[in-house]
């Protein structure tokens, strides 16, 4: 057939993607230090902003990501730094028990 080789083109973009992403944590790697003391929870931040936001929406996980630093930020110069962090995961807790699937999230119908 004449084309393109739509199975080889999704491979090499794919390898492409790898080979990126590899390089920017080799290069995250070799410029920060290691620090377990430093209390900087990144990635159970970022997971609670996805959740908050909606499972699969990338407009709820933006809004997500603004208001919750918005909170946080408020919190750390209204209150105290000390705070932003905790206020942060109660407000999650108090949005997921109002709604589990997140401010955005769509509704998935039970399966019979």
């Amino acid at each position: 057939l004449i084309g393109v080789d739509v199975e080889r083109v999704s491979m090499i973009t794919f390898g492409i993607g790898v080979a990126l992403a590899a390089a920017g944590g080799m290069a995250f790697g070799a410029t920060n230090a290691f620090n377990a003391g430093s209390a900087y929870d990144l990635i159970s931040r970022l997971l609670a902003i996805i959740i908050f936001g909606g499972m699969g929406s990338l407009r709820g996980a933006l809004i997500a990501s603004v208001g919750m630093l918005v909170v946080e930020d408020v919190t750390s110069v209204v209150w105290s730094p000390v705070w932003a962090s905790t206020v942060f995961f109660i407000l999650l807790v108090i949005i997921l028990l109002v709604r589990p699937q997140g401010l955005f999230g769509q509704v998935e119908g039970r399966k019979q």
